[in-house]
């Protein structure tokens, strides 16, 4: 047979322990104590806390307690390192005893910092950077860690797995996945850069970097050390913790999956166009939207002029589509968007007259963004005189920083962001004087303000990255940013040195790092040194 029973137990004497749910080092802190008294009698309790804090009073405590209640006994303790802090407290009467344990982390009294520089050396000679690190930081928790690229190309490759990676749905998804792609591979094959050869040395890099460092690695890395210092350093915890992208698996590194994944996209695209020849936001809209048709629009030109061939009319479709368009709309942020995407093949009739006209006169009402979109479609078009007009709009209105060497538009913040961005409007801006006025001062201002706002190999959403993606190529290509021959001599304090040779062959795929932690790390002022001889610029 079998039985079932119900059994309750209690004890007369409960404690609990209160606290915050962590310390920080430095703090002073309240440690708590509630103590229940369940018996029908009236107790004497002594308390006793057991920690190893710094107490401020007595770690005993003796309180009188009516039956049936509880009462709350307090302790202020100083934290005084980091770590972990293990608190007990005991309670006792002549009959009963109850006692609680419990483990808290400790933090440290600070913050993790970063402080981050960055340069152009476009000319032979040296450069000099200060580096200060403060006197009271945590014992080998610091690191210089200096990337070196030769090209804006490798932040260019950096971004596309994000792009293709990411779970596309919608149309802008569908072009940005494909499109900045398409014009990387483009712009590194007019580059003269063979991928098959990239590909293997990209795999080649891949395979040194995450080699842990063995003896025979570690002598040999390359640095060069004072006398009275090691002849050798152990990378081993360094290079966990070092800046790594795994460029191997990058999407153009595979023809046959370039081809794939571009038809793949347009044959979307292709389905997802309209009747009335424009896209709507999604497969099956009840109606097309003019920004993200001016975008397909954008982006199937810019996939014709790389040498990819468009099924029938679905271009001219779209173009004309946009044309009818501009004769009603009222938006002159949208009239401009629409504008530059149709100067992506031409921008002629009623459409230029437009552009060069009614948005030209009233140019003051735009925002940066579409001024830089004005300026090119204008300049594509042929207006050579307007589109300095405007160019020197965007000169007159742009924020310069210059102890930073960086330049920005600021935007007015609204519930929409598509002519709103500050990172769009800095990548089309600067998209607008590399087209007209590639010498502007402003270019490699804007350019550092840009590269300083990647998230890792990305930027806030696939558009951003797209466009930013669409600014790079562009820049790569019109200044020949992989056409170098150049060696780096790189020097930290008179004790650390480093020579790098970088080359055509090389520049998107090297040990670009300088890398050391606190022994050679001085408290205070820190100088690095740069030296540059040879054909190419230096960041």
């Amino acid at each position: 047979g079998s039985a079932e029973s119900d059994v309750a137990t209690k004890k007369d004497l409960l404690v609990r322990l209160q606290a915050p749910r962590f310390f920080v080092e430095r703090d002073q802190v309240v440690i708590s104590a509630n103590v229940h008294n369940y018996s029908d009698k009236a107790k004497s309790v002594a308390v006793q806390l057991e920690s190893g804090l710094k107490l401020i009073g007595a770690a005993a405590q003796t309180v009188q307690i009516a039956a049936g209640e509880e009462k709350r006994l307090d302790w202020t303790a100083t934290i005084e390192s980091a770590g972990e802090a293990s608190l007990q407290i005991t309670a006792r009467t002549d009959s009963d005893s109850d006692a609680v344990k419990m483990t808290f982390p400790v933090l440290v009294h600070g913050v993790q910092r970063f402080n981050g520089q960055s340069g152009v050396i476009t000319n032979d000679g040296s450069t000099k950077l200060t580096l200060n690190f403060p006197k009271e930081r945590k014992s080998g928790a610091s690191e210089l860690n200096v990337q070196f690229n030769p090209s804006l190309g490798a932040q260019m490759l950096d971004a596309l797995p994000y792009l293709v990676d990411y779970p596309y749905g919608c149309v802008e998804q569908t072009m940005s996945r494909f499109l900045p792609t398409v014009m990387t591979v483009k712009t590194l094959r007019e580059a003269g850069i063979d991928l098959d050869t990239l590909s293997k040395r990209a795999k080649a890099y891949e395979a040194e970097a995450k080699t842990e460092a063995r003896g025979d690695r570690v002598k040999n890395s390359g640095y060069s050390y004072p006398k009275g210092q090691p002849n050798s350093r152990d990378l081993t915890e360094l290079a966990k913790r070092s800046w790594y992208y795994n460029r191997s698996n990058n999407p153009i590194f595979d023809k046959a999956e370039v081809d794939k994944m571009t038809k793949a996209g347009l044959e979307r695209l292709y389905t997802m166009q309209r009747g009335d020849g424009g896209w709507g936001w999604w497969q099956g809209s009840s109606q097309s939207d003019e920004y993200m048709s001016a975008y397909v629009v954008y982006g199937l030109a810019q996939a014709k002029s790389a040498g990819i061939a468009l099924k029938g009319d679905v271009l001219n479709r779209g173009n004309a589509y946009l044309r009818g368009q501009m004769k009603d709309e009222e938006n002159l942020e949208l009239l401009t968007y629409i504008a530059y995407s149709l100067s992506q093949t031409k921008l002629d009739g009623d459409a230029k007259n437009i552009a060069a006209g009614r948005l030209y006169d009233q140019r003051e009402r735009l925002a940066p963004l579409s001024k830089a979109y004005l300026a090119m479609a204008l300049s594509n078009a042929g207006e050579k005189e307007k589109a300095g007009v405007l160019i020197r709009n965007l000169e007159n209105t742009v924020q310069v920083d210059a102890q930073n060497g960086t330049a920005r538009y600021k935007t007015q913040p609204q519930y929409w962001c598509w002519w709103n961005n500050d990172v769009e409007t800095v990548a089309l801006a600067l998209r607008a004087f590399n087209q007209i006025e590639p010498t502007n001062k402003l270019v490699p201002m804007l350019m550092k303000w840009l590269t300083l706002q990647a998230r890792g190999n990305h930027y806030g959403s696939t558009k951003e990255t797209a466009e930013v993606v669409y600014t790079l190529a562009d820049y790569v290509s019109k200044n020949k940013e992989l056409d170098v021959d150049y060696t780096l001599k790189v020097n930290l304090n008179g004790k650390l040195a480093r020579t790098y040779k970088v080359t055509k062959d090389n520049a998107l795929f090297f040990d670009n790092r300088f890398v050391t932690g606190d022994l050679f790390l001085q408290d205070g002022a820190n100088t690095l040194t740069i030296e540059k001889s040879g054909k190419g610029k230096g960041k």
